[in-house]
């Protein structure tokens, strides 16, 4: 129910299943977005990073990027928003806080993050930067950076206590569901039941 400290699992929720067997029929069904693309076991990807692109140049692959596929809730991003987090209990606060500006505000700074990783930057004002500061992009690079700037194309890391547990146990579930072993309905009920557990400790 919140990404900050929850306190109810929602994984049993009619949304969550709506959701997840629509990616699951992309996956499974449809075989779309499982498998592999270098493996050519798969039509595509659902990513919101650019690295891809060079795995699919060496292998030969034309490839071009286009918005991701629209879902029942939003489209089907799995971009995730992560990023530095300040520990209430840090002695070095002010220090920590400094070095969080320069990593994620300092427009250079961001700039060498693109030019390394290839990913697109969280900082707005430097993402129309996006297709300078990448080489070989498609034609088209701006679908990567609209899907990116969706209402609700994002994910976010849950944060609490038991973070690890609980991701853990989704992951163990969900997998199942992706790799067609088991039904959506029924891992999400095991993983609502597992986390609801690991919320209450």
């Amino acid at each position: 129910n919140e990404i900050l400290f929850p306190t109810q699992s929602l994984f049993n929720s009619e949304p969550v299943l709506v959701a997840t067997e629509f990616a699951r029929q992309l996956r499974v069904d449809d075989r779309v977005a499982g498998g592999n693309l270098a493996n050519r076991t798969a039509a595509m990807s659902l990513t919101a990073s650019a690295q891809i692109k060079a795995q699919l140049n060496a292998a030969g692959h034309d490839w071009d990027m286009v918005l991701h596929a629209k879902g029942p809730f939003s489209r089907a991003s799995i971009f995730g928003v992560g990023g530095l987090q300040l520990v209430a209990s840090g002695k070095n606060k002010e220090w920590a806080w400094k070095w969080i500006e320069f990593l994620t505000l300092d427009a250079e700074s961001v700039r060498a993050y693109i030019k390394t990783n290839q990913r697109i930057p969280p900082l707005v004002t430097l993402q129309r930067e996006f297709g300078h500061l990448v080489p070989d992009l498609s034609p088209n690079w701006l679908a990567l950076v609209h899907s990116v700037g969706q209402e609700n194309s994002s994910t976010l890391s849950v944060v609490t206590k038991n973070t690890a547990s609980i991701t853990s146990a989704i992951n163990s579930n969900i997998n199942q569901v992706w790799s067609g072993q088991t039904p959506a309905r029924v891992a999400l009920t095991q993983i609502h039941e597992l986390v609801t557990a690991l919320l209450r400790d």
